[in-house]
């Protein structure tokens, strides 16, 4: 902008910050934004007389060069913007050069200077901070919440970067935070999931459970598949669905494997018979007929069907749902063999018309124990309250009937029913006595033991017994003395203490004489003991003190201490006839004259005598 003034025709003088322009006019012009005022020339000396809204330029034509928001020769003109004076603050981070019309400082911009500019772009445009923040300050963006960068250029979806190559699983664009926009054929938060012919990767399902789905629409097959969904396979070099797949006679379930049709077998199904069996076994034509050719019958009485593999069962075809009850199978011409069920009961009659529970027929009145329905064999609906195979279970206050602490040693007669003793009170009976004194009496079990139940005693160690009232010597139960102490003494010997002793106290004997041992069970014969290899002569057994069974072959004698010999004991006196010693078993000394292994034998002068 500047101002002029027109001196003489065809002259004007212009001036701004620059200095003077002059220039030749000739005829008519206009300018724009020129004020041009046709006077006298104006010589200024300082600012002052520009107004103070200028400078003065020295020289020999000294003139005003006045502010921006300021005009005329003297600058006596100020500019408005927006109904304030130029040299005002009007325009804030800028100057009013010209009638609302403010000149902006770098980096500000607006009509009133008041926005800032962020990397070129007014704080107010669209698109500065990338769109994803505000122009706070001069070249400083504020970005909003998942984004980041000087100009907010920068986010992030899941961790990566959004222009990182394996964003979003390298299946979609990351557009905003967090945000992937998946392609086509692929879903999930971070488009992780994706399909193979519309079922997900994982599912077991996926490319027809034959292979792997590696990538969207991309099928991986198992050795043996191929196709587009690992759907496709081959028997022995030809497709599944070939006609004449495994020799036209089965089907191609798996790679290599045939599933022969009936009648047929073989790994190509290349061999069939009667009905799949070998017209010689004699399961042919279903064990009923005979294959008198391929796939030709010949039925057994009562049997039909093209492979004799039909009968019935008092006119139901075996097979029927109906057939012996529903209960059973017809496994010949009229014979049911009736089902077991699983802990092996089962129907029963000719056409396995009846059943029992638990023993009991079905439509019996006490049958389920009269508490329930039999719905099946062994198969109780129990009433209320009942329950077990047989209905015949039940609780009292939560525990079962028969066991040994319901209703205390009342009786359960019904769920929660307690019938108790005359002794004992409460609903489930839960008071008790031990022997006529109450469980807490001091002298109740003899005070050698707790009454834990009814007539019940918990015995100290070492006592036994209903009430504790007996001990035991060596396993074997003894009375208590305190009861019967009189009596004690005049019953035969303990059989804890080998019935020769009496027991006295815990695995303490009191032998009889003669007897010795912790149980009395040693004895002497003839002051050897039983267990010497010496005793009774080392010719017998010691059976009891100074008695013992002695080798009756050979030995006789209290101690065993005389031999036998043929029978007679050495001090018989026709032992050895007579006519000897017996000195061993079966071995005499012969007087003299006499011989023989008894002695029965002499020598007579000219002849011998014999017994």
């Amino acid at each position: 902008m500047f101002t002029g003034e027109y001196t003489t025709p065809g002259t004007l003088i212009t001036r701004n910050k620059s200095g003077i322009t002059w220039a030749s006019l000739a005829g008519n012009f206009s300018l724009s934004y020129v004020d041009i005022k046709l006077r006298e020339w104006f010589v200024c000396e300082d600012a002052k007389s520009c107004n103070n809204n200028g400078n003065c330029i020295p020289g020999d034509y000294s003139f005003c060069n006045c502010s921006d928001y300021a005009y005329g020769l003297k600058c006596e003109h100020m500019y408005q913007c927006y109904s304030q004076l130029g040299n005002t603050t009007v325009c804030g981070n800028g100057t009013c050069v010209y009638n609302d019309v403010c000149e902006c400082k770098p980096g500000y911009g607006g009509d009133q200077c008041n926005t800032f500019y962020c990397m070129g772009k007014l704080g107010t445009s669209n698109d500065v901070c990338s769109g994803n923040g505000n122009c706070t300050e001069i070249d400083q963006c504020t970005c909003k919440p998942g984004y980041s960068g000087d100009q907010c250029e920068t986010w992030y979806c899941n961790a990566k970067l959004y222009n990182d190559t394996s964003v979003c699983s390298n299946n979609g664009t990351c557009n905003t935070p967090d945000t992937c926009v998946c392609n086509q054929g692929h879903d999930g938060f971070d488009c992780q999931n994706y399909y193979c012919n519309g079922t997900l990767f994982s599912d077991s399902s996926v490319c027809s459970s034959h292979g792997s789905c590696i990538a969207s629409n991309t099928c991986y097959c198992k050795p043996g598949y191929s196709g587009e969904t690992c759907g496709e396979y081959q028997c022995f070099g030809k497709s599944f669905t070939e006609k004449n797949v495994c020799s036209g006679s089965g089907s191609c379930a798996a790679p290599d494997e045939c599933k022969c049709d009936p009648g047929y077998f073989g790994l190509e199904c290349e061999y069939w018979s009667c009905n799949g069996t070998l017209y010689t076994n004699t399961s042919v034509c279903s064990g009923h007929g005979n294959c008198s050719a391929l796939e030709k019958c010949a039925c057994k009485e009562g049997y039909y069907g093209k492979y004799c593999e039909n009968h019935d069962c008092y006119g139901i075809l075996y097979h029927s749902a109906s057939v012996c009850y529903g209960r059973g199978n017809c496994v010949t011409p009229n014979n049911c063999v009736c089902n077991m069920t699983t802990n092996s009961t089962s129907y029963f009659g000719s056409q396995c018309e009846f059943y029992t529970c638990n023993g009991t027929l079905f439509n019996s009145t006490n049958v389920c124990s009269s508490h329930g329905n039999c719905s099946a064999p062994d198969m109780c609906i129990c009433d209320t309250g009942y329950y077990g195979a047989s209905c015949q279970d039940f609780d009292c206050f939560g525990k079962h009937k028969d066991k040994i602490d319901v209703c205390t040693y009342g009786k359960c007669e019904a769920p929660n029913v307690c019938k108790c003793a005359a002794w004992q009170s409460s609903a489930d009976c839960s008071s008790y006595q031990c022997y006529n004194l109450n469980k807490t009496d001091p002298y109740v079990c003899k005070g050698r033991g707790k009454c834990i139940s009814h007539n019940n005693c918990e015995c100290d160690p070492g006592f036994e017994g209903f009430q504790c009232e007996l001990w035991k010597c060596f396993n074997h139960t003894r009375f208590n003395v305190d009861d019967c102490q009189q009596f004690l003494f005049s019953i035969p010997f303990d059989t804890g203490c080998s019935a020769k002793g009496r027991c006295v106290s815990n695995n303490t004997c009191n032998c009889t004489d003669n007897y010795y041992g912790q149980s009395c069970e040693m004895y002497n014969c003839f002051g050897v003991p039983k267990n010497d290899s010496q005793v009774c002569s080392g010719h017998g057994v010691c059976m009891q003190h100074n008695f013992c069974m002695c080798n009756n072959t050979y030995y006789d004698g209290n101690n065993c201490q005389f031999p036998k010999c043929f029978q007679k004991s050495s001090t018989a006196a026709d032992v050895c006839s007579g006519h000897g010693n017996c000195i061993y078993p079966d071995k005499c000394k012969c007087t003299s004259g006499y011989y023989g292994r008894s002695c029965q034998r002499t020598t007579c002068s000219t002849f011998t005598l014999y017994d």
